[in-house]
């Protein structure tokens, strides 16, 4: 009887120090908070594994970092930028990743999208380097992976260190539509954006613009999990997660639906802290790629 009372203890006191309630954290991205996407997850993972879960949006990447950590969040899904700068920062933080959402089969699903005016001056992005004085260039946000990371990835490799020097002027347009939206009203002369919003244009609005580079595929964010959650819980929320497209499509779905980038994807796979080094390795020099990370650490 005493035996079967310390085990029942032991395994309440177990639960009960984890957390009360699983947050599960995202951003928002222009006027989606994105907690109605997470929620049928949320309740799929109380169903299947008898816990409490709620969904929390942070206002933007950088604070979503901010709250991990400050150890407020269990299970996060964060953009590939954002993790970087997660990894990056000296603040410490209890997560890791776990699961990333995978297109295998798909093309031109998530890459970044340099375009500029069509203008005689601006055909290639070797052009930028001997016109970027005169010119203007337009990113998407600070957090941005397609939209910021990725063009500054690129611009480094054709010797263009600091866009802020370099062009007469740097400005964040807040989402990939309205990159596109500062070029087609000649607000600026180049811009950078996730490949979807590029693909969206008609053949009138394309034949205004140039587009001067295609990035290859760039991996899709990752989810993390905090360390301190029980390993036992920890591994069933990970196969619920890699299991979601067989068990639960309609969540899956509705999780696709919350990242443009994400539209092509069929499944979660297992990934580990490793996942996106061959990635960044493809831009020449990594240490020149790990100083541009830090760069947006603080921002």
């Amino acid at each position: 009887m005493r035996k079967t009372f310390l085990f029942i203890a032991l395994a309440f006191i177990t639960n009960f120090c984890f957390s009360q309630t699983l947050g599960i954290a995202v951003y928002q991205y222009d006027d989606n908070p994105r907690i109605k996407n997470l929620e049928s997850l949320a309740n799929y993972l109380q169903q299947q594994l008898r816990i409490t879960a709620s969904v929390r949006s942070y206002p933007t990447v950088h604070a979503l970092i901010k709250g991990m950590q400050n150890n407020e969040v269990d299970l996060a899904f964060i953009s590939t930028f954002g993790y970087l700068l997660l990894q990056a920062g000296e603040s410490k933080h209890p997560m890791t990743s776990v699961a990333a959402l995978i297109a295998p089969n798909a093309e031109d699903n998530y890459k970044t999208a340099i375009v500029s005016n069509r203008n005689d001056s601006l055909l290639t992005l070797k052009d930028l380097k001997t016109h970027g004085a005169s010119s203007h260039i337009a990113f998407v946000a600070k957090g941005s992976t397609s939209g910021n990371l990725v063009p500054r990835l690129l611009l480094n490799r054709t010797d263009i260190k600091d866009a802020e020097k370099h062009f007469a002027s740097v400005q964040y347009a807040g989402t990939h539509a309205r990159a596109i939206e500062l070029l087609l009203s000649d607000s600026v002369d180049v811009a950078a954006m996730g490949s979807t919003e590029w693909d969206k244009l008609d053949s009138i609005k394309k034949a205004k613009l140039s587009l001067l580079h295609l990035s290859s595929e760039i991996p899709l964010g990752p989810v993390l999990l905090n360390k301190e959650i029980d390993n036992k819980l920890k591994k069933q929320m990970i196969q619920a997660l890699l299991r979601l497209h067989e068990t639960n499509k309609p969540a899956l779905e509705a999780i696709k639906a919350a990242w443009s980038e994400a539209k092509q994807a069929t499944h979660f796979i297992s990934i580990t802290d490793d996942y996106y080094i061959p990635f960044l390795k493809q831009f020449d020099d990594y240490k020149e790629t790990e100083v541009i990370i830090r760069t947006f650490v603080n921002q």
